[in-house]
């Protein structure tokens, strides 16, 4: 994270954590005729200290058979648009890391 922001990002705690202050939900692409999607999204996504995204990274991915790789990107592409309040623990702007679950219900 250091070399991507500057900095080693810290972990808000629940009672400290910025505000979304945007939020836009993935464009999920048509899936083809009898595609199944199953489970959800989970990922992380390390914060630069103006509150945009810097880098996004999946944990775990929903289960879409067959295997359809740009239904993941859209959820992906969607988070990296989200942005926060600024965090500031000591006063001073920090980047920090931020756990996204995504429900892909389809």
């Amino acid at each position: 994270g250091r070399t991507i922001v500057g900095e080693r990002p810290g972990k808000p705690s629940a009672t400290q954590f910025p505000r979304k202050r945007s939020h836009v939900n993935p464009a999920l692409p048509q899936l083809p005729e009898g595609s199944t999607v199953r489970g959800i999204w989970v990922g992380e996504a390390l914060v630069r200290t103006d509150g945009t995204i810097a880098r996004v990274w999946a944990l775990r991915e929903p289960q879409v058979s067959p295997a359809f790789p740009a239904f993941t990107q859209s959820i992906v592409a969607a988070v990296e648009r989200w942005t926060y309040e600024p965090w500031a623990p000591t006063g001073r702007a920090t980047p920090f890391c931020v756990t996204i679950t995504v429900n892909v219900a389809h």
